[in-house]
């Protein structure tokens, strides 16, 4: 069964010029023979398919031609035919397909965190609008609320600067001059509003930036990342 074990050891990270005639794809057993007896046990051990895989990958060693290799093998055929090559052939499939299922749920959750984190953004950008908006519309209400005291303020600050710029002064009609209270400017409290809207709408939580993971051994089509 040349093909499980050219699909195998093109998984394993062998490389076509070490297992194959040259210039072809044609598994050359002669060839690959001590490999699979010295190196191929070993790297089956320490084979992993859980996490991003960011090396570089040939295209035939890559997810889709090691699948490709072994399409239309069945299993319950291989293993009336062999036994050995039967658990090679299920170990290798078990692989591929572990392998995918991992690719494809690391890049929904990604997927999902990513959209989450924009989410969050897009509603830590509404709530500063909010809070700007809430903070202007208070202080415009609050303008309108004391006009008559800011009347009062400036009318009072001008009749100041009218009378230190008088050449004389009465000074009896000053003395006879009935005690007003003197008006005050009304300030307006920006950071009581801050704080009760920031109590009312409290700070987006927003998730740290997805790091992006790589898995360069399986070509996926954009439709599918």
């Amino acid at each position: 069964m040349p093909k499980i074990l050219q699909a195998l050891m093109y998984m394993l990270g062998f490389t076509r010029e070490e297992i194959c005639q040259p210039n072809s794809q044609l598994f050359f057993w002669k060839k690959a023979k001590e490999l699979i007896k010295e190196q191929v046990p070993e790297k089956m051990k320490n084979h992993t398919v859980l996490g991003p895989k960011e090396g570089d990958y040939k295209l035939y060693q890559k997810i889709n031609y090691c699948e490709k290799i072994i399409s239309g093998l069945e299993q319950e055929t291989i293993d009336q035919h062999n036994a050995t090559f039967g658990k090679l052939f299920k170990w290798l499939w078990l692989a591929l397909q572990t392998r995918k299922t991992d690719i494809i749920y690391r890049k929904a959750h990604t997927k999902k965190q990513r959209e989450l984190r924009e989410k969050a953004l897009e509603a830590s950008a509404e709530r500063k609008e909010n809070r700007a908006a809430t903070i202007k519309d208070a202080e415009e209400q609050f303008m309108a609320d004391h006009e008559a005291d800011f009347t009062a303020y400036d009318t009072y600050v001008a009749d100041q600067k009218r009378k230190e710029n008088e050449e004389y002064d009465d000074e009896s009609e000053e003395e006879g001059a009935e005690e007003k209270e003197i008006p005050t400017k009304p300030e307006f409290n920006a950071k009581e509003v801050e704080d009760k809207f920031d109590e009312e709408n409290p700070d987006v939580e927003i998730p740290a930036e997805v790091a992006i993971q790589k898995d360069n051994d399986w070509a996926l089509h954009e439709e599918d990342e």
